[in-house]
């Protein structure tokens, strides 16, 4: 678990992780949609006990000179039935503030005096209202039907006219923020991604489990400071494993020595990683987001389908590492050795680290790197046709000579250029060197889209598949584009035969 956290005593993120820690590292999405306004209180305890007494935004407006000295002079016009905007007004202008004042002085006070529920229709079906109801009526009923909408702002109505305008003042002010905090939800979200110590489901938002334990210490700032300073390791973690509350803590979850952390969190991962397989990256899911790669026009509908955390080259890297795994017996571990950065829901954040091959996969009598681009054209043999050849060359030069012989590369796309298939074919006669060694030959199997979907429907394992691979690759043909159409793609196209 590598995770480097900038802490200060006054943070933000310091306060979120006191919150967090009074509900035993856990929020439910409601909860954790109100973390912005820790700031808004003079300090974190206040906070956490009106969230646990359920009476935030009253604590939050008593707290609120401001807030309390306008909602005096509010009552105070109210009771003289005048109406002034600037109560209302927000950076932006009067606009909303008057279409408040309208709404106030044309149905709410009118019906308070009537008890005409006809008012309150007009309110619902009348375009003379549209930006209160666009704004504010969510706020005040969650119901879909008018009749019901209607009952909940009857139910609104109740008390005495200053209770009515203590009510409305409240409300407003209220709504404007529970829009605010809407709004910010998916940013504050994206916020604590970045540390990779929250996993976030649907309902509710959870620190990991070794944060959790951490957060139980009695020293747990005394940690956090530490943390702070460097990113967190096996080393540091060891630091505090004689600890004996941290002891005690571990013991509770079969973890004995500092290894048994790592065991425990792939351990965890891999039960993650499976449920998001089985839920989400089905192979069949997978064979149709893999279709959809092959027109950059359809870069919204991949987002939708995967994450919007990462960008479409990074996903096609991510889809393709799921791919293989099911091409490779459905192993796990080839998605987690595909060199992707992933978040705490293990989904792409980042692409494999630049320099190197994307995916490197080590077999018991050869290793295979898989390169993979959404580049065409021009841009293709720019960026492909010396990395990948430079990528491989380097792998096979760090390899035995038996290893070398057997090793190979896979370069998938849904565009296949022509020079570019030309380019790696040559390479087969290529000289690769370095300052210590050298190889004659480098084998490179280009595949589109279609390829790989077509390998994936053929149902075919990887040791079925290698064979034909090494088949195809030691054909004579030096022509690369023809040698791609006439025999790789034949291969391809017979394997449900097979």
């Amino acid at each position: 678990m590598k995770t480097t956290l900038c802490i200060d005593n006054e943070s933000l993120f310091v306060k979120y992780l006191e919150v967090f820690k009074a509900f035993n590292g856990s929020l439910d999405i409601e909860i954790f949609r109100l973390l912005p306004l820790v700031n808004n209180f003079k300090n974190t305890e206040l906070f956490i006990q009106s969230l646990k007494n359920k009476n935030l935004f009253s604590t939050l407006f008593e707290e609120d000179s401001i807030y309390k000295n306008n909602l005096k002079l509010f009552l105070n016009d109210l009771n003289k039935n005048i109406f002034k905007t600037h109560y209302f007004k927000t950076a932006k202008g009067e606009k909303t503030a008057l279409a408040i004042i309208k709404t106030l002085k044309e149905v709410f006070l009118p019906f308070i005096n009537s008890k005409d529920s006809k008012i309150l229709e007009r309110l619902m079906s009348s375009d003379d209202y549209l930006d209160f109801k666009k704004l504010y009526l969510p706020y005040l009923s969650r119901q879909s039907k008018k009749e019901e909408k209607i009952k909940d702002l009857i139910n609104f109505y109740n008390g005495s006219l200053n209770e009515f305008g203590e009510n409305f003042f409240k409300f407003i002010f209220k709504a404007r923020i529970q829009a605010n905090l809407n709004d910010y939800l998916d940013l504050n979200r994206r916020y604590l991604n970045l540390t990779g110590i929250f996993e976030f489901q649907y309902d509710k938002v959870e620190l990991n489990t070794i944060f959790k334990i951490i957060l139980k210490h009695s020293k747990y700032k005394e940690i956090l400071e530490k943390i702070a300073q460097d990113s967190i390791s096996q080393n540091l973690l060891s630091e505090y494993f004689d600890d004996k509350e941290f002891k005690q803590y571990f013991k509770e979850l079969g973890i004995a020595k500092p290894q048994d952390i790592k065991n425990y969190k792939d351990k965890q991962d891999k039960e993650k990683l499976k449920n998001l397989l089985q839920t989400k990256f089905a192979k069949t899911n997978i064979i149709e987001i893999l279709k959809l790669f092959e027109e950059r026009k359809n870069d919204a509908k991949i987002l939708e389908k995967t994450t919007t955390e990462a960008n479409v080259p990074t996903i096609f890297e991510y889809i393709v590492a799921i791919a293989w795994h099911y091409i490779d017996d459905s192993k796990i571990e080839r998605i987690f050795e595909a060199n992707l950065s992933l978040d705490s829901s293990l989904l792409p954040k980042s692409h494999a680290v630049g320099g190197n091959a994307d995916f490197v996969y080590t077999y018991d009598n050869h290793s295979l790197m898989i390169e993979v681009t959404l580049s065409e054209k021009t841009n293709q043999r720019r960026a492909e046709m010396e990395s990948v050849s430079r990528h491989l060359g380097n792998l096979l030069l760090s390899l035995n000579t038996n290893l070398q012989n057997q090793s190979y590369a896979i370069f998938i796309a849904p565009y296949l250029d022509k020079n570019v298939l030309n380019d790696f074919r040559s390479r087969i006669h290529c000289y690769f060197e370095n300052d210590r060694a050298h190889i004659e030959g480098m084998k490179i199997l280009p595949l589109s889209t279609t390829d790989l979907i077509e390998i994936l429907q053929s149902n075919l394992n990887y040791q079925s598949l290698l064979p034909k691979f090494q088949k195809v690759l030691q054909s004579n043909e030096k022509w690369g584009s023809k040698w791609y159409n006439e025999e790789l793609k034949d291969m391809i196209n017979t394997l449900s035969i097979n």
